[in-house]
């Protein structure tokens, strides 16, 4: 088929137009994504990282410089918690005498909601654990189980210097127990009302060991620090007659923290 000379004309008029238009859409996009950005409304992710002048390596900011006003702390370890005072049910027997006290220790998660100032760091800690128990005798054998809710305040000095190489902190709130004791046959459960703890402790630092390890879980995951913490903590016994007594003296805890 042969076209006239009008119709060529045409259709290379109507490829070169719209070569244009693409290109024009093209760029108008560009454009109006650069406004955007100049008018603020586009925000682009800021790294806190700079190049260090003597080395030319990356580094990360400093810690006070780069965290945020706000943030969570996820921490997983063994307690050395031992409920030595609390009379068992079934038995007159004293706690000691019918469960033992061996290695059996209370596994605890801790959340750490933080507020970060230029001196320090305040907030509002949770705390749940888990314990159990088997008596020594196992004919008939009794379970007892333990789990402790905690919630307080806590004030950790983590600014003293530039990247928080040891953190000592501080603590105190209040908790309660929900408890079960049972047999082959019977079971008794229950929950104390709020009694006071508190808590001394020191956080240690571990990115030291691993710089890349720690640049890289800062700037993939979000992790401001990766701590071993050891803790001293003491329960108050309740002043509710008819609560169990759960007090204890000061027992070591001990796990890993995980700062967002």
């Amino acid at each position: 088929m042969h076209l006239c000379p009008d119709t060529k004309l045409l259709i290379k008029s109507l490829i070169v137009l719209g070569i244009f238009s693409v290109s024009l859409e093209v760029y108008s996009k560009e454009f109006s994504d650069k406004e955007l950005i100049e008018r603020g409304l586009v925000e682009l992710e800021q790294k806190p990282v700079s190049i260090n002048s003597e080395t030319r390596k990356i580094e990360l900011f400093k810690y006070r410089e780069r965290r945020k006003k706000t943030g969570v702390s996820y921490a997983f370890g063994l307690s050395q918690f031992q409920p030595i005072n609390y009379e068992p049910d079934f038995l007159t027997l004293s706690f000691q005498d019918l469960y033992g006290v061996g290695t059996s220790n209370m596994a605890e998660f801790q959340m750490f909601f933080r507020r970060n100032y230029s001196f320090a760091t305040a907030g509002i800690e949770l705390g749940f654990g888990f314990y159990q128990r088997k008596s020594q005798d196992p004919d008939p054998g009794y379970t007892i189980t333990l789990q402790p809710m905690r919630v307080g305040g806590r004030l950790a000095f983590d600014t003293v210097w530039p990247e928080p190489y040891f953190v000592p902190y501080v603590a105190a709130g209040g908790y309660f127990v929900f408890f079960g004791e049972e047999d082959a046959t019977r079971a008794f459960k229950g929950v104390t009302q709020m009694a006071p703890y508190a808590t001394l402790g020191m956080a240690f630092q571990l990115d030291w060991m691993d710089p890349i390890g720690g640049f890289n879980s800062h700037i993939e995951h979000g992790i401001q620090n990766t701590f071993l913490y050891v803790e001293g903590r003491t329960f108050i016994a309740s002043s509710v007659a008819r609560d169990p007594d759960f007090s204890t003296d000061i027992h070591l805890n001990m796990g890993l923290d995980l700062e967002y």
